[in-house]
């Protein structure tokens, strides 16, 4: 999920945002107000009330990457190379893997 529509490559509209809806931290139901593509072909949810972008671990070991978080950094790994394809620090203070526009690329 991701808060900024810049992220996306191509980009439908949602035709309901009432239809479409998550519920974030703090309980509240945000309406999702499309989907797009993201760079690797990935989809993703636009929702602009995020504070922060949301990667899901699901969806990427659906799409054959696993995921290790350890010491503070959370890398994504392509499980049929074993090549690191993303490498991501852990806030100190929010203790989120916060990701940027530019790791993402």
């Amino acid at each position: 999920m991701f808060n900024t529509i810049a992220h996306f490559l191509t980009y439908t509209p949602c035709n309901s945002a009432e239809n479409h809806r998550i519920r974030v931290a703090n309980g509240t139901s945000v309406p999702v107000l499309g989907f797009g593509t993201l760079p690797g072909g990935h989809t993703a949810m636009f929702v602009p009330q995020l504070a922060h972008n949301i990667l899901s671990v699901d969806a990427l070991d659906g799409k054959g990457y696993s995921t290790l978080f350890a010491n503070g950094i959370g890398k994504v790994f392509n499980r049929s190379t074993r090549k690191v394809i993303l490498t991501v620090p852990c806030d100190t203070v929010t203790r989120l893997y916060t990701l940027t526009q530019s790791d993402f690329e």
